[in-house]
């Protein structure tokens, strides 16, 4: 990789493959026919998120999303998310 190319990839702020970044978001409900879940992020957007590599989601749960998928259940509740 030549300098040109390292200064022009800022992927500190969002991924490098796809340049989505992750969120939390809380999980409102859960299909586990689909493996899936209906989140809201704190803008109160809905979305549905894969539930695949998360043990045991719960309703309620903060989960840290990644394009459509939920990587981690994260520890701390931030006061913005529903």
């Amino acid at each position: 990789m030549n300098a040109e190319h390292e200064s022009s990839c800022a992927h500190d702020t969002h991924c490098i493959t796809c340049s989505d970044a992750a969120c939390a978001m809380r999980l409102l409900s859960v299909d586990e026919s689909k493996a899936s879940g209906i989140c809201v992020d704190e803008a109160g957007q809905h979305s549905e998120v894969l539930l695949g590599l998360i043990t045991s989601p719960a309703p309620g749960d903060l989960l840290l999303v990644h394009a459509g998928a939920a990587l981690q259940r994260l520890g701390e509740t931030p006061t913005e998310l529903p």
